[in-house]
This record gives structure tokens, sequence and C-alpha cells, in this order.
């Protein structure tokens, strides 16, 4: 993933699987400090929650996603 803040390659930190297609990967970025958590639900990101105590970053980003039936 790509901070949104520095444009530097983020390093996966954890990854929490509850079952197939839904998982919570935990992103760092190692050059300004921003933590990402990536929500995955039906194998798609579903929100992404950043967050930099430094910089007074608090936000959600929410992506649409299509579930195939």
């Amino acid at each position: 993933m790509i901070c949104k803040e520095c444009k530097n390659e983020m390093i996966l930190d954890d990854e929490d699987f509850r079952f197939k297609g839904n998982t919570n990967k935990y992103w760092i970025c190692e050059n300004c400090h921003t933590s990402c958590t990536e929500e995955i639900r039906f194998n798609q990101s579903y929100k992404e929650h950043w967050y930099n105590e430094d910089k007074n970053i608090d936000c959600t980003i929410k992506h649409d996603i299509a579930i195939k039936r």
C-alpha cells in the first residue's frame, strides 16, 4: 500500500483473518509514521482508517464493493 501522506511504500505490520474474504490488514509507514487499518470484505478493500498523531490525521475512507451473486 502507498502512504497517502508521503507517497512511500508502507509495510504490512499485521493481519487478522476472520474467514476467507474477511481480513483486516495493519499498515505502517516507516518514513512518516502514518498507520492504516485496511478492512477487506468479500475480497475487496472496504474501508481504510488512516491515523497519524503528529500530523493530526484521523480519517476513514470507505470504498464501494461489488457483491457477486
